[in-house]
């Protein structure tokens, strides 16, 4: 029997007349086509198509995902600054971690009237609920960061679990002893890496795994003492691109000093010349089957999908681990039948949600942990049949549904999400922004709210440093070895293209004089999201198999414009003949 069946009925009528064929983006006027598949899944979901084309969708649900950026922002009631991811200037409003699990946001009475537009009163409710400030679940030990489990002794960590004496780690997991890596994985003593697993004391290295001692790879496994490699299997002693014996190769490196910046800058070019060489698969997918994509890994019928891990019968969804039956979904994980959402863990039957953890049959919801039956709610944990924040019962909870839901259905509102400004930490400083990046243009188009970089940015552990002049990294010494830690270290160093002070901490620079790394010149911020854009990007291209000229859907990569593409035929005879 139908809970809500006036809404049932209305939506029945709309989707039985939905037919496949091409649509405009309300947003962007990009086009797409509507097919069979697409509308099965708003059967499935029964909810009417959003007016926005996929990829649309998708990069607004990214730009909610808290990106790669702390500030100083006022304490919600002491004024006191205290470290988050949203900005002092931001109207959300935020709590340290444990204070906002003390808290409990019901409310007694709704000011929530159906009549009035939706999205313009919710946005009222999520400005008056506060933000957990970090998001730390207080499993970590000794750490600076946002959304990070079970880590101890790290700084400036961004999304991760089971780091250890890292710094700037980012979507990692782990990992040990690292500085400035991202999407690395059980990784020990790495530096400068991106989408690597299982490696130890390697640097400037992207697309890897099992690599010991070794810098400048790409798409490399099992390799020892390599220095600049692309595609190698199971070497040793390899020279950019050329075989050594061991007493070649280590003579060759005895003479490379990277903590000097002048010979880092000349290696990593060298290095960009020898990736224009390099062979790229048209995907980096493994052990999937009847899936279309980038970087699927045993996952099954993911359609137009990126990044899944061990996931099953997913469409249009980016990001996902051990996640199934799902469309139009970002950053989710272990749990099943989320739509159009963004941030969910371990839940099932979520719609148009926001970072709703372990929750059941939520629409509208942000920020709820263990809820079940709830609509429009904004930070509730362990609650059911609530709405705007207000407790009800259960047959009254559905009734209100039911005339909400018809109400928001006839003005065009239900079916779509949340607008940019429901971000709270704004789509320019979010993981959507690190990955891709936002155009002036698309922000504007999403309602994105603009915040000044240098309001409240955290240049150290402390704010002690914030008033004091900045070093012109031209004053930098060439040499790690000919730099006075008194002078450089700890203090606000000015990043000139960010125009942004950053500072290197003294453990960081423990790590540069322990691996002979070069002292940073650049932000972390600017670091991380090079370092991300090393990955392919979730937009598909057409193009030939550089070899074969046979056609096939690559990825573009914001990194590497000019790539040898191959088919996957022609990249495994490749590795093959090559190795």
């Amino acid at each position: 029997m139908s809970k809500t069946p006036n809404y049932d009925k209305k939506i029945k009528t709309i989707l039985d007349q939905l037919i496949p064929g091409e649509r405009t983006c309300a947003l962007t006027s990009e086009t797409w086509n509507m097919t069979d598949e697409e509308i099965g899944w708003y059967k499935r979901f029964n909810v009417p198509p959003s007016k926005l084309h996929p990829r649309a969708r998708l990069r607004l649900l990214l730009g909610f995902a808290s990106g790669l950026v702390l500030w100083w922002k006022p304490h919600f009631k002491t004024g006191k600054p205290i470290l988050s991811f949203v900005h002092p200037d931001s109207p959300f409003q935020v709590l340290p971690d444990k204070e906002w699990m003390s808290e409990d946001f019901l409310r007694q009475e709704s000011s929530l009237d159906p009549i009035k537009p939706f999205f313009e009163q919710m946005l009222g409710l999520v400005h008056g609920v506060p933000v957990s400030a970090c998001r730390d679940d207080g499993s970590n030990k000794d750490c600076i960061g946002v959304d990070y489990i079970s880590s101890e002794d790290s700084y400036m960590v961004f999304s991760l679990c089971g780091a250890k004496r890292c710094f700037y780690p980012a979507l990692a997991l782990f990992s040990e002893d690292c500085v400035d890596v991202t999407n690395t994985k059980n990784s020990q003593r790495c530096y400068q890496t991106n989408r690597v697993n299982n490696m130890f004391r390697c640097a400037f290295s992207f697309e890897c795994r099992d690599c010991i001692n070794s810098s400048f790879l790409f798409d490399c496994r099992n390799c020892e003492n390599c220095f600049g490699a692309t595609n190698a299997r199971n070497k040793k002693y390899v020279f950019f691109n050329q075989q050594l014996t061991r007493e070649e190769y280590e003579k060759k490196i005895s003479e490379i000093d990277l903590s000097c910046q002048s010979v880092l800058l000349k290696h990593q070019k060298k290095f960009q010349d020898l990736m224009k060489t390099a062979v790229w698969p048209e995907n980096f997918n493994i052990g999937s089957s009847e899936s279309s994509g980038e970087y699927l890994e045993e996952s099954t019928r993911c359609k137009e999908c990126y990044w899944h891990g061990k996931s099953t019968d997913m469409f249009h969804c980016w990001i996902s681990e051990e996640h199934r039956d799902s469309a139009f979904v970002a950053w989710v994980g272990w749990g099943s039948d989320a739509y159009y959402t963004c941030d969910v863990v371990g839940g099932s039957q979520l719609r148009f949600c926001f970072r709703c953890w372990r929750c059941l049959n939520l629409e509208y919801c942000l920020d709820c942990y263990d809820c079940e039956n709830c609509f429009a709610c904004v930070g509730l944990r362990k609650k059911r049949f609530c709405i705007f924040n207000v407790q009800y019962s259960e047959e009254e909870y559905w009734q209100r549904v039911d005339e909400l839901k018809c109400v928001m259905l006839e003005r065009g509102e239900y079916g779509e999400y949340f607008s940019a400004a429901f971000s709270e930490n704004g789509l320019e400083y979010s993981m959507g922004d690190a990955f891709f990046g936002y155009s002036e243009a698309e922000l504007t188009r999403y309602q994105a709210p603009r915040f000044d970089p240098k309001r409240g940015a955290v240049i150290g552990p402390s704010g002690a440093i914030a008033d004091l002049p900045s070093i012109d990294v031209k004053n930098i010494p060439d040499r790690l070895s000919e730099i006075d830690e008194k002078t450089f270290v700890g203090k606000p160093i000015l990043d000139p293209i960010l125009n942004r002070p950053f500072s290197v901490v003294s453990g960081e620079m423990a790590f540069y004089k322990n691996q002979k790394m070069a002292f940073p010149r650049e932000h972390f911020l600017r670091r991380l999201k090079a370092l991300i854009r090393t990955s392919n990007s979730p937009e598909p291209e057409v193009k030939p198999c550089a070899n074969c000229q046979k056609e096939t859907v690559s990825y573009r990569n914001p990194s590497f414009g000019e790539r040898r593409v191959f088919c996957k035929d022609c990249y495994l005879r490749f590795l093959e003949e090559n190795n």
